[in-house]
């Protein structure tokens, strides 16, 4: 059987995105780092420094929003339950809700929340940040700032981690079609040598050998097992379950198993 032709005709009729369906919220927890600050823009005409206005604690929520499988990922944000500086006396508190959109394929993403800071409403956005594939949304990080006036700011510069279990998936399920079969090695080759999409919405699920690296490794491992009596991926693998081992490799969307 010649592989190199199977590859070839499946990927000539793969369609570029399976259908995306909502996922479930995920909490998120503030890290002890974050923290509020205001101060000027800069370049400014404004000659205030930033100054740090107390330490930020609380929750937010990230729901995926129902779009195509790709580079770009777009999140609902909500719940957001913030306190600055908080037992003392000048506790604020802070509410809200925005969104967030990464583009794994160039790594832009793009934050925008809407928060009420004791009775005031105010747009922040985000600011010089670009998540990177192995922490998101393991670990999510972002600065936001909010224009007072013509050159003064009002700003977040945002640690969190989410609050549960790690992510379910399927191992060697790379295209996430409920099936181990050719196509999964063609999408791991698409995810890997195509520019403009270089991440996979799952890469735990692509790394088909469980090494802790998302690789051409893993299309080779994943042929061999199914055309060459090679071995099966390692759990979890024929249904839903999470990594039982530590590495870099992440999954912050598998929708079989959401």
């Amino acid at each position: 059987m010649n592989v190199r032709l199977i590859l070839l005709a499946v990927a000539l009729t793969i369609i570029a995105s399976p259908e995306s369906l909502e996922g479930q919220s995920t909490t998120y927890q503030l890290a002890d780092d974050s923290s509020m600050e205001t101060g000027c823009t800069g370049p400014s005409m404004c000659l205030c420094p930033a100054v740090l206005v107390g330490d930020v604690s609380g929750t937010f929520d990230l729901t995926p929003v129902p779009l195509s499988l790709g580079p770009v990922f777009e999140y609902d944000v909500t719940n957001v339950d913030w306190i600055v500086n908080a037992g003392s006396a000048d506790e604020v508190s802070v509410t809200g809700s925005g969104y967030y959109m990464v583009n794994f394929g160039s790594g832009n993403h793009d934050l925008v929340l809407e928060l009420q800071l004791g009775g005031l409403t105010q747009e922040f956005v985000t600011a010089g940040f670009i998540p990177g594939a192995s922490d998101f949304p393991d670990q999510l990080g972002f600065s936001v700032h909010s224009m007072v006036s013509v050159c003064i700011y009002d700003g977040f510069v945002i640690q969190a981690a989410p609050i549960g279990t790690d992510p379910m998936f399927d191992r060697g399920d790379c295209n996430a079609d409920e099936n181990f079969d050719v196509a999964d090695p063609v999408a791991a080759l698409f995810w890997l040598f195509t520019p403009s999409t270089s991440f996979p919405p799952c890469a735990d699920a692509c790394d088909a050998n469980d090494d802790g690296a998302f690789d051409i490794s893993d299309a080779i491992y994943a042929l061999a097992a199914l055309f060459s009596g090679g071995t099966l991926p390692p759990a979890p693998f024929g249904g839903c379950g999470v990594d039982p081992t530590m590495d870099g490799v992440s999954c912050f969307e598998f929708l079989p198993c959401l």
